[in-house]
């Protein structure tokens, strides 16, 4: 369903779709001040780019994965997040954002040609969970703190 809050823009959009393809929209529904129509879901990529979507921000895309709920209810074990803290604590604070390559190297690292890198970014925005949450759930932590202390620190 789409929600056009002008009617002015909400007609104009209904008569470009019309003009390519008129049987995609059905159900228009039209207030003093509003226009709702809908549409299959296969048919969003002809029509999302006629609504040109837009956000309040800097550069963030409607449809960004920054943009997906976040599943607040996964928790890493205290002694594992201990365990993560102990290691990250004595990092000089110009080195704070390696952490984060580091994990996304890690995240890179667990892609294979049968689980692709965009295959696990999906399950990852499909359990709503972060990097750390992610790893631990898939029970790769131990693996994941052994990268991050070589990484850190080297192969000491």
């Amino acid at each position: 369903m789409a929600y056009i809050p002008s009617i002015g823009r909400g007609r104009n959009i209904i008569q470009k779709i019309q003009e390519t393809n008129p049987s995609i929209i059905y159900n228009i529904e039209e207030t003093d001040e509003e226009i709702l129509f809908e549409f299959k879901y296969v048919n969003s990529d002809k029509i999302i780019p006629l609504l040109k979507p837009r956000t309040n921000g800097a550069n963030i895309s409607p449809f960004s994965s920054k943009n997906l709920p976040r599943n607040d209810e996964y928790r890493i074990p205290d002694e594992a997040l201990g365990e993560y803290k102990g290691i990250i604590q004595n990092i000089p604070q110009n080195k704070l954002l390696s952490i984060n390559v580091i994990q996304n190297s890690f995240i890179k690292s667990l892609a294979s040609k049968k689980h692709p890198l965009s295959e696990i970014k999906a399950d990852m925005r499909l359990k709503g969970l972060r990097g750390k949450e992610y790893i631990h759930s898939i029970g790769k932590w131990d693996k994941y703190i052994k990268y991050l202390k070589e990484n850190l620190y080297g192969n000491n």
